[in-house]
């Protein structure tokens, strides 16, 4: 009989993984809210938080760490300012999964050559206070000329807030005041993504 992984539930993928009992593997996703949530944690916070062995702590991590490796493609290095969509393509596996909101400024030179990456904020972008000192100092230490925010929605829906409107115009004109363009904002999830300031090339 050809073994089919396709056909297995959550919950029996769940157990053939990790060899958890069947009871601790439902307690484990009801708990989690499915493996989308258990993914996005470490290993630590898996075993500490759910009272699991640490070994089927640290496979739950690796499948999920080999989930964001699959679905991360390497940054683009065209003669062009990415795409919104390849920015997400980038992004999607790496920040898709997590359950809360993390701001990202990727930093590039005249030649369009990414030459830092800044993560500005970790949390709830709706509720965290980002400075511009702590966008630009290191854009401008790198030799940046460009900028491309983006972060990511939990919720799923990759629509902008009001809050994501108001922080990518003060970091437009924070941008123009120092010498760095800021050249989009991408919210991504793990399907999807909106570009605030264009849908086509970032800029010409």
């Amino acid at each position: 009989m050809i073994y089919d992984p396709t056909a297995l539930t959550d919950i029996e993928l769940l157990i053939d993984l990790t060899s958890l009992p069947r009871e601790c593997a439902v307690a484990l996703l009801d708990s989690a809210g499915g493996w989308r949530r258990l993914a996005a944690l470490a290993a630590s916070e898996v075993a500490a938080t759910y009272g699991i062995p640490t070994r089927a702590a640290k496979q739950i991590a690796l499948a999920g760490e080999v989930a964001r490796r699959i679905f991360t493609s390497p940054w683009p290095e065209t003669e062009a300012l990415p795409t919104a969509e390849a920015v997400w393509d980038h992004f999607r596996g790496r920040l898709g999964l997590l359950t809360h909101e993390t701001l990202i400024a990727i930093g590039l030179d005249s030649e369009l050559r990414r030459v830092c990456e800044v993560t500005v904020a970790d949390g709830s972008i709706a509720r965290a206070i980002v400075d511009p000192r702590d966008v630009f100092i290191p854009l401008l230490r790198s030799g940046a000329v460009f900028c491309i925010l983006v972060h990511n929605h939990p919720s799923g829906n990759p629509e902008p807030s009001a809050d994501d409107r108001r922080l990518t115009d003060r970091l437009v004109a924070a941008g123009q005041l120092v010498g760095v363009k800021v050249v989009d904002h991408v919210i991504i999830t793990a399907t999807a993504f909106h570009s605030i300031i264009q849908d086509g090339p970032l800029v010409s």
